[in-house]
């Protein structure tokens, strides 16, 4: 497991649990973070699940693919630097610590 915090679109920073190998998208479905909707299932089809990483955090990440490149670009929420979608983010020991900003706007 790592930890994983979600900063609602509240503000309220809600640390949970993620087990290794889940997408952040599943994390937040299953611990019921406020904000990720997850309407595709995890297929960087619809953007609902837009989250914002912090500049710093960024590089502990795998570059977006070209599907997740082309979500990012008609979201309902501005697009940002740390823009990503939480379904194509998986959680391994390397992401133990990560806070993430759940958009405003999903929809």
């Amino acid at each position: 497991m790592v930890s994983i915090t979600f900063i609602e679109p509240s503000g309220t920073a809600r640390v949970v649990d993620a087990e290794i190998g889940s997408s952040l998208k599943d994390v937040a479905l299953h611990k019921e973070v406020d904000g990720i909707v997850g309407l595709c299932g995890g297929y960087a089809n619809c953007g609902t699940c837009h989250i914002y990483v912090a500049e710093q955090d960024i590089a502990r990440l795998p570059a977006p693919e070209e599907a997740e490149e082309m979500m990012l670009e008609g979201l309902f929420a501005d697009r940002q630097a740390g823009s990503r979608l939480a379904c194509q983010i998986i959680a391994g020991p390397e992401l133990d610590g990560l806070a993430v900003t759940v958009a405003p706007a999903q929809m």
